[in-house]
């Protein structure tokens, strides 16, 4: 099925709209054209029957009961019961009213969105207002500078790991975890949340969602990229996958096989994600810093953009949570990857714990 752009929406309705207004203009103009009518066709003739004259009005003297010109004759004029037409008349007349004043309240008070959002510089502060380009400039220049990090001067395998206590953090290291998770995953996640949905709505909700009042004035809670890591991770049932007894004893033992052969990059995907629920989620850290994490243990697999490639070719999700304006939806992130594709040249041992190693170490102290 075909979605309907929000924006082809609304010019429909308008359109609609305008349809109704200009047939109730043309009803009007009808039963105005009926009374003109009646006006020019003016009063019958009177009756020459046997009796009195009627007198006309104006002649001084008072007119008689019962006469055209009398007082009884207005009455009876006034008394006259609509016919069965200008019944019907009148009831179209009110269905077009009421479906006319429908119809200008759902443009005020839901397509027109409120006689504010017209100001000035207003489009440059919403989403699709911030063109992508700003955002892939700043992901060259975190690239740039952690190349300028990791140069031929710095071993490229590391002893450092994020358990060991007894080893030090290297300044050289330290100086590109910083670069990694201050600068880069940032940047990324802004790449990545660039033209997706507010929290709890899909692309087939918007055309309809569109033209209903708006209750509140606050701004709209955008998805998260570690959101749409976790509609991948449930959509490819990551949690099941996580709980069958081969990844729990390939887990235990810290071995890439599962069940006899090699993991998949799905498989290592869905274990990292899986591990990052289990050691961030219960101490409710943050979702950058789940990001974080994620892109840390991506850059140390050498897996960042195998991954990402991965849940950006789930049709399921491109299809549903990114506008069609978006950065994924114009280019696939492809633009990105070749950018990317750069850091692979090196080996990294980056720590994915440090959102949640002061909590681990105040478990330990008791």
């Amino acid at each position: 099925m075909q979605l309907v752009n929000p924006l082809k929406m609304k010019e429909q309705l308008v359109a609609q709209l305008q349809t109704q207004i200009i047939d109730l203009e043309r009803f009007i103009e009808f039963l105005q054209g009926e009374g003109t009518v009646s006006k020019v066709k003016g009063p019958k003739a009177p009756c020459h029957c046997k009796g009195k004259e009627p007198r006309p009005p104006g002649d001084g003297r008072p007119q008689e009961p019962g006469s055209k010109w009398g007082k009884a004759g207005v009455q009876r004029k006034k008394s006259e019961r609509p016919t069965a037409d200008q019944e019907q008349l009148r009831k179209e007349t009110e269905n077009i009213i009421k479906r006319a004043a429908t119809l200008m309240s759902m443009l005020s008070f839901g397509c027109g969105a409120g006689r504010n959002r017209f100001r000035k510089n207003t489009l440059k502060k919403t989403p699709r207002g911030n063109h992508y380009g700003d955002l892939r400039a700043s992901l060259e220049v975190a690239i740039n500078s952690i190349l300028e990090l990791v140069g031929p001067e710095t071993p490229a395998d590391s002893d450092y790991t994020s358990d060991s206590e007894e080893m030090p953090i290297m300044a050289g290291n330290e100086e590109l975890t910083v670069a990694v998770r201050k600068h880069l995953s940032p940047v990324l996640r802004d790449l990545i949340q660039h033209g997706l949905m507010p929290v709890g709505q899909s692309q087939s909700l918007v055309p309809f969602l569109s033209c209903f009042p708006q209750q509140s004035q606050k701004p709209t809670k955008l998805m998260h990229a570690w959101d749409l890591i976790l509609k991948y991770y449930h959509l490819k049932k990551g949690d099941q996958y996580n709980r069958t007894p081969a990844r729990r004893l390939s887990q235990s033992f810290n071995l890439e096989i599962t069940g006899g052969s090699a993991m998949t990059n799905k498989q290592t995907l869905l274990g990292v994600i899986g591990s990052i629920i289990s050691s961030h989620t219960p101490l409710k850290r943050s979702y950058d810093s789940h990001f974080k994490a994620f892109v840390c243990a991506a850059l140390n697999q050498k897996k960042l953009i195998i991954w990402l490639r991965l849940i950006f070719r789930t049709q399921a999700l491109t299809e549903n949570y990114y506008q069609s304006w978006s950065y994924v939806s114009k280019t696939g992130f492809e633009d990105a990857f070749r950018s990317l594709e750069r850091l692979n040249k090196y080996n990294y041992s980056l720590p994915m714990d440090l959102a949640v190693r002061p909590f681990q170490n105040i478990k330990d102290a008791f």
